[in-house]
């Protein structure tokens, strides 16, 4: 059965649909843009029917995400995970209104230290909620790299979509946010109101257009390590001591997760143009 084609044996009510106000603010984001180019759209048919599927993005900016969210959400029914620290709006303001927009429960949190300005230790229970999204059909969409400030992907990739991913058996399905601006200084949290405000209107007044590509998905490679990795991982956070053996194996498995997460990168790489690809397939 092909991707998309509704399994007929499925109560139309049970069937996965992306949330209508999910939707609706999303499309505010497109005043952002002038033109908004995509491709790739054939490449969802690589997906079986029933695939699971982590939409895994560039976080260039803070336009990133909700613009990939933008433009796939009616094609697939979505869940889109956010730094914990967005669902607070004393912590974050400028996140909380994005999530308050959208509608709390299409968000999905993950661990973020606001204090220190970086992602918090990998949680997994974090990704509990995202694996039930994914068996009822929903796919997840996960920033792959942490935020930047110099619209050039970073020199190492976060862990979460390959995490999640790899402990689900789900699709990798990688997707690059170009928007065509020498500098894109897009609303973002902690950078103050003044700031924001001048970034906002900015975008506003030139309108760049922005081009979106979806990659091949692919399924990843080290997926049984991830998930002997997420099992240690519960064990030890459940307070268990690890066996000298377990403490070196957890250590290998980690590198496979490193690797995983490696693989993402480089596919957006792909599809961004080179001076925002930082050190990752540079054009010789």
């Amino acid at each position: 059965m092909p991707f998309g084609q509704i399994n007929e044996n499925i109560p139309e009510k049970e069937i996965p649909q992306t949330s209508k106000r999910l939707k609706a603010a999303l499309e505010l984001n497109r005043i952002n843009f002038g033109k908004v180019d995509v491709s790739g759209w054939e490449n969802l048919n690589e997906i079986p029917a029933g695939g699971k599927i982590v939409i895994a993005t560039d976080h260039l900016t803070n336009l990133s995400v909700p613009t990939a969210a933008m433009v796939i959400a009616d094609k697939l029914p979505i869940f889109i995970s956010a730094q914990s620290s967005s669902f607070s709006l004393l912590e974050n303001p400028m996140g909380h209104t994005g999530i308050a927009a959208g509608g709390k429960k299409n968000f999905r949190a993950i661990d973020y230290d606001m204090k220190n300005d970086r992602p918090a230790p990998l949680n997994p229970e974090n990704f509990s909620v995202m694996a039930e999204d994914l068996e009822k059909g929903y796919a997840e969409i996960v920033a792959a790299h942490n935020t930047v400030k110099n619209n050039q992907l970073p020199e190492k990739g976060g862990y979460a979509a390959a995490y999640l991913a790899g402990m689900t058996d789900s699709y990798v399905l990688p997707m690059a946010v170009n928007i065509k601006k020498e500098e894109v200084h897009a609303a973002e949290s902690g950078a103050g109101i003044i700031h924001n405000i001048k970034a906002t209107l900015s975008m506003l007044k030139e309108r760049p257009d922005v081009e979106v590509k979806i990659g091949h998905p692919f399924k990843i490679v080290q997926a049984e390590d991830i998930k002997r990795f997420h099992n240690l991982f519960i064990k030890y956070k459940s307070g268990e001591n690890l066996s000298g053996e377990e403490r070196k194996e957890f250590s290998v498995l980690r590198k496979s997760l490193e690797e995983a997460s490696q693989k993402i990168m480089a596919d957006l790489a792909d599809m961004l143009p080179e001076e925002k690809r930082g050190n990752w397939q540079k054009e010789k």
